[in-house]
């Protein structure tokens, strides 16, 4: 700076200094209003996701709860012209002394090192400079350099109130149903959205709480689907959410590199139940291949999810594979669920696909692979089932599978049932979409499991 002042040639000293009194620019601001946070959620534990709480804010204080900030700024700048081989050229010499919030002058910074202005937030000496060079009318080379600060934000030099923001579940108010399912809609061999919402309208119908569906594609946010949030999940007594296996909300819900809240993994905390079916859900939540296991060391979000809310420690799938010389490998293979032990006590039922229309072979059912006359695909079953276990005895396998030509996952477990001992807290997971199963079996499966949900049937 000492250089800058003593400096020869053309001097020219602009000097600038004012105080910056931000107080009286509240009253052309609307005051911000006081938010006041909601109570706690039910049964929330201490120190649950604190850091990635989605309502986890600091509340803005109002302007005229703040003291006023005061900058002062010292400019010095010289503007030395010139030619060379008969050419223009300019160098324009710079600096801006910024003293923020300044409360006193210190002599000896004009020698040492300390600050010339002691300030409460700082203060900086930031050079510049400017070259110019015309090597014609119309050809000019520019440079330059500088350094620069910045006043903090308000918010970071005083902080508001941190609050965090809950709604209280109350978790008896309607059965929710997520389609999550997309990406086939076009293709014929697939349900149509009608389809799907035909089936689980009567799958549900008579039921105390009623039916409310959340399509992802109708509620959006700059373009994307999205997940149900916490206000569509908090009034929900059972959550029935049905995916495939691309482009879904489940997977970016549990994407490990995104800092949204998780409100699925939310919900199951406060004690919501879940149904979860479709195709390869486990993949879309852990983002692994299979085979697929949980530790009991995991600690990240999504193996956590599955195996202390579903109740699975590990997962295989049959794949897409349709070469019926090759039965090992074979992926359209799953014809049906049959009850295990557990899965009888509780009453459920063989559940097989619906492969044939009302008047019997050939007419096509809701799969209508199976009375293709592809020769690979006669008479297949679904493709790309999974197959689960329970982790550690905590959930019951209810349902194993009844294989077509791939005899390794036949009687392997395909479906996982946890329950808590009362009306919350409860999964219930099938590693399959459920709407290809025959209507009445999977009306008698669906009508015990959500009885042991709580779920209460009026007709």
């Amino acid at each position: 700076m000492l250089i800058l002042l003593l400096y020869p040639l053309r001097k020219r000293l602009r000097f600038m200094s004012g105080w910056l009194n931000l107080i009286p620019f509240y009253r052309l601001v609307p005051r911000l209003r006081e938010w006041k946070s909601r109570r706690a959620l039910r049964n929330l534990p201490p120190l649950t996701d604190r850091l990635r709480h989605p309502f986890l804010r600091q509340r803005p204080l109002p302007f005229d709860f703040s003291p006023a900030l005061k900058n002062a700024s010292l400019y010095f700048e010289d503007d030395i012209k010139g030619s060379l081989w008969f050419r223009p050229w300019s160098l324009v010499l710079g600096a801006r002394y910024e003293m923020y919030t300044p409360q006193d002058i210190n002599w000896g910074g004009l020698f040492g090192s300390e600050d010339f202005v002691e300030s409460q937030n700082g203060s900086y000496l930031n050079p510049r400079l400017r070259f110019r060079f015309e090597f014609s009318e119309s050809t000019r080379l520019r440079m330059s350099w500088g350094k620069s600060s910045k006043m903090p934000p308000m918010t970071n030099i005083y902080q508001g109130p941190m609050y965090f923001d809950v709604v209280e579940a109350t978790l008896d108010e309607y059965i929710l149903v997520v389609d999550d399912w997309n990406s086939k809609e076009g293709t014929p061999n697939w349900p149509t959205d009608v389809d799907r919402n035909a089936f689980w309208n009567s799958l549900l119908a008579g039921y105390k709480h009623i039916r409310v569906e959340w399509q992802p594609d109708q509620n959006q946010i700059g373009g994307v689907d999205q997940a149900p949030d916490v206000d569509a999940l908090r009034g929900a007594s059972t959550v029935i959410w049905y995916s495939d296996q691309e482009y879904s909300v489940l997977n970016a819900l549990f994407n490990p590199f995104s800092s949204r809240y998780n409100s699925l993994a939310g919900y199951m905390r406060v004690g919501g139940n879940l149904v979860l079916s479709g195709q390869e859900c486990l993949k879309q939540i852990l983002y692994e291949n299979y085979p697929m296991t949980v530790e009991p060391a995991d600690t990240t979000e999504a193996p956590r999810f599955v195996r202390d809310y579903l109740h699975i420690g590990s997962a295989d799938y049959s794949g897409y594979e349709a070469n019926k010389v090759a039965p090992w490998n074979y992926g359209y293979c799953f014809y049906g669920d049959n009850p295990t032990d557990a899965g009888e006590a509780f009453g459920l039922v063989d559940a097989y696909i619906d492969s044939v229309g009302p008047g019997g072979y050939p007419e096509r059912g809701k799969w209508p692979f199976y009375v293709t006359s592809i020769s690979n695909y006669k008479r297949c079953g679904l493709p790309g089932v999974e197959t689960v276990t329970a982790y550690q005895g905590t959930g019951l396998e209810v349902f194993e599978m009844d294989s077509f030509l791939n005899m390794n996952f036949e009687g392997v477990p395909s479906s996982v049932l946890y329950l808590s001992g009362d009306n919350h807290g409860n999964s219930w997971y099938i590693g399959h979409p459920v709407y290809y199963i025959q209507d009445d079996p999977a009306r008698q499966n669906f009508d015990k499991v959500l009885e042991l949900f709580g779920e209460e049937r009026l007709q």
